[in-house]
């Protein structure tokens, strides 16, 4: 047999009567810090607290500058298609109304940003109407045509008044 290693030789005789425990910490006295743990708690509280603010701001600025594109990019698309009816007015044949911003801000249910705004039921009201128009051209008398696409111009006509007015009052506001 081979000879082991001797695991006492370094081990004082002291030591050697100790029991070991292995796994085990030393017990040292916990001295509490309560000022450093205060401090930790607030500043994590603080810390925490601004985060959420932070984003709150953040998720209120995107919104906003959503909104304000999705309401420009209707105006044009209003403003086009106005032109267009006016351009068409009268014409006999079937006239196809397309509206892709309008399906896409539907779709995505952007048209909620400006729920609130005074124009919002002229806006729901022209495109339902132009919706109107896409299924009648071509398929009822032209004299009920003609009128819906003459509602249709009031309709666009009123949002674009109410828009201004919208607009001047904000650039109004801001001047001041």
């Amino acid at each position: 047999m081979s000879e082991g290693v001797d695991l006492y030789s370094r081990v004082s005789p002291e030591q050697k009567n100790q029991k070991i425990y292995i796994g085990t910490l030393p017990s040292y006295p916990l001295k509490m810090d309560i000022d450093g743990l205060l401090n930790s708690i607030v500043g994590a509280f603080l810390g925490f607290g601004l985060a959420l603010v932070l984003q709150a701001i953040i998720v209120f600025t995107m919104n906003r500058r959503m909104m304000d594109r999705t309401i420009r990019n209707i105006e044009k698309e209003i403003g086009d298609l106005r032109e267009y009816i006016l351009e068409n007015l009268e014409y006999d044949g079937k006239i196809f109304y397309d509206v892709p911003v309008w399906d896409t801000v539907v779709s995505a249910g952007n048209f909620l940003y400006f729920i609130k705004e005074e124009y919002y039921n002229d806006v729901i009201h022209f495109y339902s109407l132009v919706n109107y128009l896409n299924k009648i051209e071509g398929e009822e008398p032209i004299t009920l045509v003609i009128e819906k696409r003459r509602e249709a111009l009031d309709c666009a006509k009123n949002f674009k008044n109410k828009r201004d007015g919208v607009t001047q009052s904000i650039e109004t506001a801001e001047q001041q």
